[in-house]
């Protein structure tokens, strides 16, 4: 089980909120390693090291946009296939910090 803490915040803040994807670059990483998901547009741009026009391509996605979209859920999944109550609870932090 993971620390809750500093890298799920991280992690909410982006999947959840506006945190920006470099600024949560890190945290996104180290879940990619401890998550069984495929998060295809994440693990293809963060583990393959490619362009984000290039991920669009390969993903049919019409940009950056629906690119980072993608990747919010797919950090999303990830986060509720860890701790599903943790992962909902921050989602409402999160929500609520932004209302």
């Amino acid at each position: 089980m993971m620390k809750i803490g500093r890298f799920w915040q991280v992690l909410a803040g982006f999947a959840y909120g506006n945190r920006s994807f470099s600024a949560s670059y890190p945290a996104i990483r180290r879940l990619l390693m401890q998550s069984s998901l495929v998060l295809t547009a994440t693990r293809i741009h963060c583990e393959h090291n490619l362009s984000i026009e290039i991920c669009c391509q390969q993903l049919k996605l019409t940009g950056q946009k629906m690119w980072l979209k993608q990747v919010r859920n797919d950090i999303a999944a990830a986060l509720s296939e860890l701790d599903w109550q943790r992962a909902e609870k921050l989602k409402s932090w999160v929500n609520a910090s932004f209302a």
